[in-house]
């Protein structure tokens, strides 16, 4: 209901970015109770259970791709997977533990039953620290890919296929001083 008054509120002119957490990076807050100084139970999981493992990914991901259906009919413009937490693994895990669940939900989304064909949005995908792992994240089929501020947008848009956009980039950290400074940071990371 909220986001529908706000579709309302904001007309055509400012988009509305629907998002939500990865199957990966919830496991980790559900598994540890909420923050962790370090996150252990989803990989210790990962690595001794697999079946039981799976069988949270499974119902993860159909919530998740639930709730971003929703987050679409409701008059999101766009929506954003946050997969905060993928760099707590190692890249030869990312694969299996991460990366195949986030394809399973943006295919749901991408032609879904409930995602009207006329109503396509783009799908804004954001691995954390998964910088050497550029193809898996392309073959997710999200439309777009953020770039964490560790890595040059010159140097990941060199990995991906011309229609794959690129977004982010920008430390958190250039948000906090004067208005001024904040405005011209975005200048010093385009290529």
């Amino acid at each position: 209901e909220l986001l529908k008054m706000l579709r309302a509120e904001l007309g055509d002119q400012t988009a509305l970015i629907g998002f939500a957490g990865s199957p990966w990076t919830l496991a980790n807050f559900m598994l540890e109770g909420g923050s962790a100084e370090k996150f252990v139970a989803a990989k210790n999981l990962f690595a001794s259970d697999k079946k039981t493992f799976f069988a949270l990914m499974e119902k993860l991901s159909a919530a998740v791709a639930t709730y971003l259906k929703i987050q679409i009919e409701s008059g999101a413009d766009a929506i954003q997977i946050f997969d905060t937490l993928a760099n707590s693994l190692p890249p030869a895990d990312f694969q299996e533990a991460s990366a195949r669940w986030l394809k399973q939900i943006i295919s749901q989304l991408n032609g879904g039953a409930s995602v009207p064909a006329s109503r396509p949005v783009p799908i804004i995908l954001f691995a954390r620290g998964q910088n050497s792992n550029w193809q898996i994240l392309v073959e997710t089929g999200a439309n777009v890919l953020g770039a964490d501020s560790s890595v040059k947008l010159a140097d990941v848009r060199q990995f991906l296929p011309p229609q794959i956009g690129v977004q982010g980039n920008l430390a958190p950290s250039l948000l906090l001083p004067a208005p001024e400074q904040v405005a011209a940071a975005p200048n010093r990371i385009l290529p």
